[in-house]
């Protein structure tokens, strides 16, 4: 059995429905396993503040939620948003900690506490300074890290020199459709994710899911489409006002 995941999921419920996330779950990832026999699953990255999954009713650290398309796994996960401004994403762990702290010491909790430590690409933080602290974290903590990359970096966009890098370096690259707080953005839910040759039992689901993140090989392939720049531009758009 493999597990097709999208690894940058957030959920809005002022905005939309978890429910119609989850449906966007089922439905974007299930085309793109093709009939073949994956478990769906959505990594949350829940932002400071939020306890979206655990209101839900969610036991450790996770929800199996049946959709009309099928059954949705939602996996317990943070972003944190560190004080060089750069986006870290703590996947299955429940871990809650305030915004703010040095990047590298994100990294350190998370991989304390269980986790899977994200180094998440987002417009414009890959750069210059920031661009800096991304790459000397791929070199102090190596493998032990995993790169992000989403529907916001457009299609066309060749890949970052520091993911280049990264693959280069043997840190495994994981996908993400990273929906924005505007409504109607629910739909990008599972439009881009990883496919992982891994199997996953469903009674242990946080389990899996993390070591199918942590498996040096088969590699993980990305599938889906990232949005064109006119897409994300009107996103982006969106969310500011």
């Amino acid at each position: 059995m493999s597990i097709i995941a999208d690894t940058h999921v957030h959920l809005y419920p002022a905005v939309y429905s978890v429910e119609a996330v989850c449906a966007a779950l089922a439905r974007n990832l299930g085309r793109m396993a093709g009939g073949a026999d994956a478990a769906r699953v959505g990594c949350l990255v829940e932002r400071e503040g939020q306890r979206v999954l655990r209101d839900l009713g969610a036991e450790a650290g996770a929800l199996a939620v049946a959709t009309a398309e099928g059954t949705v796994h939602l996996i317990a996960g943070r972003q944190f948003v560190a004080v060089e401004r750069i986006e870290i994403l703590g996947l299955a762990v429940e871990l809650e900690l305030a915004d703010g702290l040095p990047a590298a010491e994100f990294v350190e909790r998370i991989l304390a506490a269980g986790g899977v430590p994200v180094l998440s690409w987002a417009p414009g933080k890959w750069f210059f300074k920031r661009g800096r602290v991304v790459g000397e974290l791929m070199q102090r903590f190596g493998a032990q890290v995993l790169l992000g990359d989403t529907t916001l970096r457009p299609l066309g966009w060749g890949a970052p020199c520091l993911m280049r890098a990264g693959r280069r370096q043997g840190l495994r690259v994981v996908a993400g459709s990273d929906p924005l707080p505007v409504g109607g953005d629910e739909r990008v839910a599972g439009t881009y994710a990883t496919l992982f040759e891994a199997p996953f039992d469903p009674a242990r689901p946080v389990t899996s899911m993390r070591a199918a993140l942590l498996q040096a090989a088969p590699a993980p392939r990305i599938v889906g489409r990232r949005c064109d720049v006119f897409t994300v531009a009107g996103r982006i758009r969106a969310m500011r006002g």
